[in-house]
C-alpha cells in the first residue's frame, strides 16, 4: 500500500515538473515571437518613412521642374 502511495506521489511530482518545464518552454516561445513582431513592425515603419521621404522627394523635384 505504501509502495503504490509512494508511487503516485513521484508520478504527480514528474508530471508537475514537465508541466512546468512545457510552460516555462511556451512561454520562451511567446516571448520570441513576439519580440520578433516587434521588430517586423519596426522594419515595417522604417521601411514605409524611407518610401515616404523617396515619394516626397520625387514630387519635389517634378515640382521644381515645373516652376523653372
Amino acid at each position: 500500500m505504501e509502495d503504490a502511495l509512494f508511487h503516485q506521489q513521484l508520478k504527480a511530482e514528474y508530471e508537475h515538473r514537465m508541466w512546468c518545464e512545457y510552460m516555462e518552454q511556451k512561454e520562451a516561445e511567446e516571448k520570441a515571437y513576439l519580440t520578433q513582431a516587434e521588430q517586423y513592425f519596426k522594419d515595417l515603419k522604417e521601411f514605409e518613412i524611407t518610401q515616404m521621404e523617396k515619394e516626397y522627394k520625387a514630387i519635389k523635384e517634378w515640382e521644381d521642374l515645373q516652376t523653372v
